[in-house]
């Protein structure tokens, strides 16, 4: 009885785990056919030399050593995939990713005027900056702790890197949450 109990609480632990990796699998395909739709538009990086006074900051956060420092940034095109970090941590703004097919106008990736994605304080990229809250906006309870269905009060063992809203009961196949 006890062995049946605990593979029928595996196979549903291995069917939202299944359920997880599709949704990631579906996540990725999205995000290659955005990259894939922004190859048809011209990008370029370029330097401001009027506002670059050659502090080599770009250099330095360059993950593909495209950029290198005189007396201003020097960006070899051939190396630079636009990841952005350059403009970014750039203190004068000497930097932009512009778009030649629109007569130079800003690369906005989420259209909304807000810059490159994932930039700026509070994103949590671990770029030193701090005042990234975390997963979830920092209301996250750790590595320990229990799942527990708020309908029947079955509790299984919280798995790392799984919220618990997307674990279903094994008794009555709701969403989970995290016990406090």
């Amino acid at each position: 009885m006890i062995s049946e109990i605990s593979r029928e609480k595996e196979l549903g632990m291995l069917k939202n785990q299944a359920e997880i990796i599709s949704q990631e699998i579906d996540r990725i395909i999205k995000r290659i056919r955005e990259l894939e739709k922004d190859k048809a538009i011209e990008k370029k990086i370029a330097v401001k030399s009027e506002k670059c006074v050659g502090c080599g900051i770009c250099e330095e956060v360059c993950p593909r050593g495209a950029i290198k420092v005189g007396e201003i940034a020097i960006i070899d095109e051939a190396k630079c995939n636009l990841c952005g970090l350059c403009v970014r941590e750039c203190p004068n703004q000497a930097i932009e990713i512009t778009n030649f097919k629109n007569r130079g106008e800003k690369i906005m990736p989420r259209k909304d005027g807000t810059g490159p994605a994932g930039q700026g304080p509070g994103t949590g990229r671990g770029m030193g900056k701090g005042g990234g809250r975390g997963r979830m906006g920092g209301f996250g309870m750790g590595a320990g702790g229990n799942c527990v269905c708020p309908n029947c009060g079955n509790k299984v063992a919280h798995q790392i890197g799984v919220p618990c809203y997307q674990v279903k009961c094994t008794n009555c196949g709701q969403p989970m949450t995290r016990e406090r």
